[in-house]
């Protein structure tokens, strides 16, 4: 029973997730069912919060899984290429502290790991790095992927809490950890990875991996205004106009319909970086 209530809030977080990208570029059809105004705000605040919701209470329900290669192939819609990407045994975890902090006892740590690595893989480093500092109260490890900013969203987050009874996993000692977020796996990462978008008269500007949402996201530029984003996953592609603008300099590629909200591809930084409302709100780092 636990797990086709499962399956049902993994379908139920996958419609709100993608809602939630329609509503960025067309609220009115994002928020279809909702009375009030369907301002991109409110389809964010709903459908976002849908999401994390129902997320989450799908992954309290599951079991804890072992990372496993896929096994079966997926379709694919036109446009997409895809390689294979055959499991690669895991490389020792590469890493580096960029941050510690101490509150009241409880250490907050923060990692900058190279690669995409296993749960597993995480929760012993997290282990290792609380006998490190001695941590005897609350110990807190917030990995993210190559770099860290402040607009930068860790992929995994791995704690030691006082209370750990609700825990569902435990290193290797058998001590019980809590994980409340694990975005990728490595192999669906390498999958993602190995994923192509071709279209005739585009070319590609940056891909990057958005771990929250599980996709490869691309952003891709005409030899005129007209540019796209393109979000793909193992089952396909979806694919929304921007419109290309050079402001002070810099290429900038605008929502059309909000022309307030737009991204920068930093590639000094390595990084996308997505403005709303003229304010740097997000960023994510290149792949290709």
């Amino acid at each position: 029973m636990k797990e086709i209530i499962a399956m049902l809030l993994f379908l139920l977080s996958m419609l709100a997730f993608v809602l939630l990208i329609i509503g960025f570029f067309n609220p009115r059809t994002a928020l279809f069912w909702y009375g009030k105004p369907r301002t991109k705000g409110a389809s964010a605040l709903i459908n976002g919060l849908v999401f994390m919701v129902a997320f989450g209470c799908c992954g309290l329900l599951l079991p804890p899984v072992n990372d496993v290669p896929p096994t079966e192939a997926v379709p694919q819609q036109a446009g997409d290429k895809k390689t294979d990407a055959p499991p690669r045994p895991e490389a020792p975890l590469s890493f580096e502290v960029v941050k510690v902090e101490n509150v009241a006892g409880d250490i907050y740590c923060k990692l900058i790991i190279k690669d995409i690595y296993s749960r597993d893989a995480l929760v012993e480093k997290t282990r290792q790095l609380k006998e490190q500092y001695q941590a005897k109260q609350k110990f807190s490890c917030f990995f993210y992927y190559r770099k860290y900013t402040e607009k930068v969203s860790s992929i995994a987050g791995t704690l030691y809490l006082e209370d750990c009874s609700h825990c569902q996993y435990k290193d290797k000692e058998g001590n019980p950890v809590d994980c409340p977020f694990y975005s990728l796996q490595p192999t669906l990462a390498d999958s993602l990875r190995a994923l192509h978008f071709d279209t005739a008269g585009y070319k590609q500007e940056a891909m990057y991996l958005f771990p929250a949402g599980k996709t490869l996201n691309g952003i891709y530029s005409s030899g005129g205004a007209k540019a796209l984003w393109v979000v793909l996953d193992v089952t396909g592609h979806i694919t929304f106009p921007l419109v290309k603008k050079v402001v002070h300099g810099q290429d900038r590629f605008y929502d059309p319909d909000d022309m307030e909200n737009y991204y920068v591809i930093n590639r000094a930084d390595g990084m996308v970086d997505f403005y709303k409302n003229e304010q740097l709100d997000m960023q994510n780092v290149i792949e290709q």
